[in-house]
């Protein structure tokens, strides 16, 4: 009995790093209203001066900053999550096949 093993593609590789591009633009939309409202406090704030004012100016660049490196990895981390999810994806459109097969010989006749 004769075994003939191989890989079969159900479907063809689907490439999905569109879905992260669409998401990294929503954040970097979400940074660059972030920092809109930022310049638009500083410019109001700054005009200002006093203990009170500075300590809001400080909690201001300090969640800037917070908030730029959360937007950062969740790219990262959207970028990444997309590819494993294309890999997890694209390994189910395999799927292994053995097929078994006898061989029989022709009989002359005569």
């Amino acid at each position: 009995m004769g075994v003939y093993a191989t890989d079969y593609q159900f479907l063809s590789n689907e490439d999905l790093l569109y879905k992260s591009v669409s998401m990294n633009h929503l954040l970097e939309e979400s940074l660059n209203l972030h920092m809109q409202l930022n310049e638009s406090i500083n410019s109001e704030l700054n005009v200002s001066s006093g203990m009170f004012i500075d300590e809001i100016l400080n909690k201001l660049r300090e969640k800037t900053r917070t908030h730029s490196d959360f937007i950062a990895n969740a790219k990262t981390t959207v970028q990444t999550q997309t590819v494993v999810y294309e890999n997890d994806l694209n390994k189910m459109n395999i799927q292994r096949i053995n097929i078994y097969y006898e061989i029989i010989e022709k009989v002359k006749s005569g």
